[in-house]
Parts: C-alpha cells; sequence; structure tokens
C-alpha cells in the first residue's frame, strides 16, 4: 500500500517535484497555525508531513476498498447487458429466419415442379432431422453455459456481498472513531484540568483511610491500657480492703515466724501421735 502511494506509475522527477510540494505544503501549514511569529522545528515538519501522508494512505485505502465493489458492480451489470443484448439479438434472428423461411418456401412452391411425393413433409423431415443434430450440439453446450453463468452468478454475489458487508463494518468502525475523537476533544478541557489531581486525591484517601486505621488501633490500645489500669487499681482497692495493705500480705520477718511456728506445732503433733501409740501398746 505504501508503495503503490510512493512509487506510482511516475519518472523520479514527478515523484521528486511530489515530495518537495509536500514539504511545502506542512512548511505552509505551520506558518499559517503559528502566524510567523512560531519557531518551525524539524520535529514539527516531521509530524506534519506524517499527517499529510497519513491522509493520503487514508483517502487511497478508502478509494480503493469503496470502489472494488462497485467496479465489480459495473463489471458484472455490462455482463448481463451484453448477454440480454445477445440473447435478444438470437431471437430477433431466429424469429426472422423462422418467418422468411416459410414465406420464401410458399413463394418457391408456385414455382416449382409438383413431384410424386410430398415435399413439405421431406422438407420438414429434413429441417427436423438437421435442426435435432444441431440442437442436441446446441443443447449440450448450452447446458455448460447456463451452469457457468448461474456459477458465476453465485460467486460475483457472494463477491459483492461480502464487499458490502466489510464496507459497511470499515464505515462503522470510521463512524465509531470520529464520535470517540470528538468525545475526547470534547473532554479535553476538562481531563486536562481534572487529571493531575487524581493521583492526589487518591493519595488523600489513602491517608485519612491509613490515619483512620492508625487513630483505631490507637483508641483500641488506649482502651485497653485503660482497663488494665482500672482493673489493677480495683485489685489493690480490693487487697487494701481484705488486708489493711497494698504491697504485700506478710513480711518476711513474718513468715518466718509463722514458718518457725508452724514447725514446732508440727513437732508437737508428732511426738503426741507416737506417746499415743506407745500407750495403746501398752494396754494390748
Amino acid at each position: 500500500m505504501i508503495s503503490a502511494v510512493a512509487i506510482g506509475a511516475n519518472t523520479n522527477n514527478k515523484i521528486l517535484q511530489r515530495r518537495s510540494n509536500a514539504l511545502a505544503r506542512a512548511r505552509l501549514a505551520l506558518t499559517d497555525k503559528l502566524q510567523s511569529n512560531g519557531i518551525i522545528s524539524t520535529d514539527m515538519l516531521q509530524n506534519e508531513l506524517r499527517r499529510i501522508f497519513h491522509d493520503e494512505l487514508l483517502k487511497w485505502d478508502r478509494k480503493r476498498y469503496l470502489s472494488a465493489p462497485f467496479f465489480a458492480m459495473k463489471a458484472a451489470m455490462v455482463h448481463a447487458k451484453t448477454g440480454k443484448t445477445k440473447a435478444y439479438d438470437h431471437m430477433r434472428r431466429a424469429s426472422l429466419f423462422k418467418v422468411f423461411s416459410t414465406w420464401r418456401d410458399y413463394c418457391s412452391q408456385e414455382r416449382r415442379r409438383i413431384p410424386r411425393f410430398n415435399q413439405l413433409q421431406v422438407d420438414l423431415f429434413s429441417t427436423t432431422r438437421l435442426l435435432k443434430v444441431a440442437f442436441n450440439r446446441w443443447h449440450r453446450l448450452a447446458r455448460l453455459y447456463t451452469e457457468a453463468a448461474r456459477k458465476h452468478r453465485i460467486v460475483l454475489t457472494r463477491f459483492a456481498r461480502e464487499h458490502f458487508v466489510s464496507w459497511r463494518f470499515q464505515a462503522s468502525h470510521y463512524r465509531k472513531l470520529k464520535a470517540r475523537a470528538l468525545t475526547n476533544w470534547m473532554q479535553y478541557g476538562e481531563t486536562v484540568m481534572t487529571s493531575p489531581f487524581h493521583n492526589w486525591q487518591e493519595w488523600a484517601i489513602n491517608k485519612r483511610n491509613s490515619r483512620c486505621v492508625r487513630e483505631r488501633f490507637l483508641h483500641a490500645h488506649r482502651r485497653i491500657k485503660e482497663r488494665k489500669l482500672l482493673s489493677r487499681v480495683f485489685r489493690h482497692w480490693n487487697h487494701q480492703m481484705l488486708y489493711g495493705r497494698v504491697s504485700a500480705l506478710y513480711t518476711r520477718h513474718e513468715l518466718m515466724e509463722m514458718l518457725a511456728a508452724k514447725t514446732k506445732k508440727l513437732e508437737e503433733m508428732e511426738t503426741q501421735i507416737e506417746a499415743y501409740k506407745a500407750q495403746q501398746l501398752q494396754q494390748k
């Protein structure tokens, strides 16, 4: 497709002239856009040349795909018209031949000598015989031509249908593309003004959510600490109410004295048990 546009059936001078004209058109378009005060850079010139080249390709592509079905339809119509003309000419010659041959036979019959046999039946038999031989061969050939014409019509119909379907799909695609481009162009200002704030808005929402999560964890931690503090306070208060002190129930000296008293009491109980056993033995 690119070679068909860039190289055509032209000389090198014409191709160079066409490229020079495209370069001049690009410069003129950029000059009109910048109002002769802006600076035309090489990138701007290359982009303008690409745009002109893309427009030429688009026009050539659209012309090729849109004109092919109509050229095929035109060829089919010309072929059908030629066939109808030939059929009409054949029917006219056959009708005229039939009429004039009958008239000629009638005119020549009066001058002819009356034979001993029926000349009309002989002529009819010979004509029928010859026509049958010719008609059989023509019938086989006509059947082949009819079958070929039917298949050609089927192929041509399928070809035209496929091209029309492709053309409808291509037209729908270009229509949607233009509508999308128009929508994007109408929303260009809003997109340029609002898109830079989308990331900031997302960042702010994430920060707010993370802060809410941290505050929720901090609040839960404070609530647990307060519950532990209240539990410790009430436990100490209960200990104070029961034992009159908060630190511990007994001191080290008191615990040693209690241990010594319990040990002494345990020894006395063991002594009493031994004495009771000895008394029981004496009684026996």
